[in-house]
Formats: C-alpha cells, sequence, structure tokens
C-alpha cells in the first residue's frame, strides 16, 4: 500500500496493485502520521478485513559526500576495536 493523501482528519491508503482505496482514522495512523509522504510505501495490517495497525518501510539509503567519508563512517561503527 501506499498513502494518498489526508481527507480531514483521516488518511487515505492506495493498494498499488488493486488501486483500492482504505481510509484510516488518525487515532489508527498514530505517531506515523507525522512522517508521511505521497506515495510513500507502507504495510497495513488487517485483521478479519478490519485495518489494525500501520508500519512505515523505510527505503531510503543514507547519503556521504564522499566514498572516503562513507568507509571512514562504516569503519568508526563496525570496527571500534581496532
Amino acid at each position: 500500500m501506499e498513502f494518498s493523501y489526508k481527507d480531514g482528519a483521516d488518511y487515505v491508503f492506495t493498494d498499488s496493485e488493486t488501486t483500492e482505496t482504505v481510509t484510516l482514522a488518525a487515532e489508527l495512523v498514530g505517531d506515523a502520521k507525522n512522517y508521511l509522504v505521497e506515495n510513500s510505501p507502507v504495510t497495513v495490517t488487517f485483521v478479519e478485513e478490519k485495518a489494525v495497525s500501520i508500519e512505515l518501510r523505510v527505503e531510503r539509503a543514507l547519503r556521504c559526500p564522499t566514498r572516503r567519508k562513507a568507509f571512514a563512517a562504516i569503519r568508526r561503527t563496525t570496527c571500534k576495536s581496532r
């Protein structure tokens, strides 16, 4: 599913395969509402055809200005004993 748009106090999500839309109340979306961006992928869990939770999927990679800095950052975090 993808977040489509905000409709008043509710949030509308679209299934990218079927184009079916689901409207969820702000209470169910919770703090995730602060991080929703149009067309961002989300996982909505349903129980007996009723939405019970929402989970954001993070698909963005961190960017470092240069490869050298990227490798240095990885080395510092993974090889602290050296």
